[in-house]
């Protein structure tokens, strides 16, 4: 009885309260919050870790290492993703959303880690997944590897599969690194007359500004 009232602990007390973490998370990501969803991520990957940690050999470990890597991915914390989402993958008879969310989570971080050519070859099975969630994230991933990578036709065909918005926040970031400032500004005009406001916004405007782009930055406002 102890031990079943333990597992039933580690799945509401942990289990439960990561994934709902996890889905404000998600939620906040498809708006753009990226900031936001960081934090959930984090309170997502730092509840799933407690159950971890205080029930080895649980049957929810399964699912703890799930929201454990993938919180730990989307908040920055790569080390701690790569081994949780290593050891969840190598589970046998896992979901199959889950394995191609925590796939393309790894993914993530080896662009993070300018692993490129690894986070490509992660993400390319995916790229035609019948989840059209899975299939976007997979291609945004992608884009960002082929960017790094110098392949911008294969970044442009790849961001092409994306919604507009999208491709066009995608295109805008990397306009910015490669200091093309001119193509940033039309792209965030662009996203500004459609009142779509972000937390990557904040930065850009940060960097044209720093770069004497005023009269840009004056234009992305007004829209």
């Amino acid at each position: 009885l102890l031990v079943g009232l333990a597992g039933g602990c580690a799945y509401f007390n942990g289990v439960y309260n990561a994934k709902e973490s996890t889905r404000k998370a998600d939620h906040l990501t498809r708006r753009g919050q990226v900031s936001e969803a960081a934090q959930s991520y984090a309170l997502a990957a730092a509840t799933a870790e407690t159950v971890l940690a205080r029930y080895p050999r649980s049957r929810w470990r399964p699912d703890a290492l799930y929201l454990a890597g993938r919180g730990a991915a989307y908040s920055g914390a790569c080390s701690t993703a790569r081994t949780r989402l290593t050891e969840y993958l190598a589970l046998p008879h896992q979901p199959a959303d889950r394995r191609d969310r925590a796939t393309v989570a790894l993914a993530s971080c080896a662009v993070e880690e300018s692993s490129n050519a690894e986070a490509r070859r992660l993400v390319t099975p995916l790229l035609r997944s019948r989840d059209r969630e899975v299939a976007t994230a997979a291609a945004r991933v992608a884009a960002r590897a082929a960017i790094a990578l110098n392949d911008m036709p294969e970044a442009e065909r790849l961001l092409a599969t994306l919604p507009a918005a999208e491709a066009q926040w995608e295109l805008a970031g990397s306009a910015l690194e490669r200091r093309d400032y001119a193509r940033a500004e039309s792209l965030l005009v662009l996203r500004g007359r459609q009142g779509d406001v972000r937390d990557a916004l904040t930065s850009a405007l940060q960097t044209l500004w720093a770069a004497n782009r005023q009269e840009g930055v004056e234009r992305i406002v007004d829209a």
